[in-house]
């Protein structure tokens, strides 16, 4: 779950690269991105303890399992996925 605003550059440069990341590990495995508008959506910020962006929250089984602050590249993406599905359950 990534948390953006449409006006932070680097929110939308982690947009692109999760994006990206999805589109090149479509056939690997089961992957849902749900993107959550900081702007409009803050009851869902406030929820998740969210207070800056862009923030990325990994879930597995439906298990908070990883949080990471500030932009991210898609190798960073894939060092973060790797580690959550190795059970690393690291925070970020």
């Amino acid at each position: 779950m990534l948390f953006y605003s449409n006006f932070n550059k680097a929110s939308l440069s982690t947009r692109i690269a999760i994006n990206e990341f999805i589109e090149n590990h479509r056939q690997s495995f089961k992957l849902k991105a749900t993107a959550v508008n900081y702007d409009r959506e803050r009851n869902i910020c406030y929820q998740y303890g969210v207070t800056g962006i862009p923030t990325l929250l990994v879930f597995l089984n439906q298990e908070l399992v990883g949080r990471h602050y500030g932009e991210i590249t898609i190798k960073e993406i894939e060092t973060i996925i790797q580690n959550n599905l190795k059970g690393g359950n690291k925070r970020y």
